[in-house]
């Protein structure tokens, strides 16, 4: 079965920042605190007598440059990811005979 755990724990020997992305970023799946911190205005969302404004709606939330840059870098790194097995995935089809004969070199004792 091809779940989010499975590819993580999959991925993650190979791509250390998979994980940590991931745990994240599924914040932004399930309600949570990453929603809270994004959709606060203002000086962090603080009013003068403590309490908390949000924006939701179709204004778009400003992010500081540093936040920006690291989301497209993730983005990035995430398509270089997919990119890679997609071109394995086609290797695989393309060559059946020869991806069998390099299953056999390595389940060879």
């Amino acid at each position: 079965l091809l779940t989010a755990a499975y590819l993580v724990a999959t991925m993650s020997s190979e791509y250390p920042w998979i994980e940590p992305v991931y745990k994240h970023c599924s914040d932004f799946v399930h309600l949570s605190r990453a929603h809270i911190v994004s959709m606060q205005t203002g000086n962090s969302g603080k009013t003068r007598d403590g309490r908390f404004s949000f924006a939701v709606g179709l204004e778009a939330v400003v992010l500081d440059d540093e936040r920006y840059i690291e989301a497209v870098e993730g983005f990035i790194a995430t398509i270089d990811v997919l990119i890679r097995l997609l071109k394995g995935w086609e290797f695989t089809k393309a060559n059946p005979e020869l991806v069998n004969q390099m299953k056999s070199v390595q389940s060879a004792p």
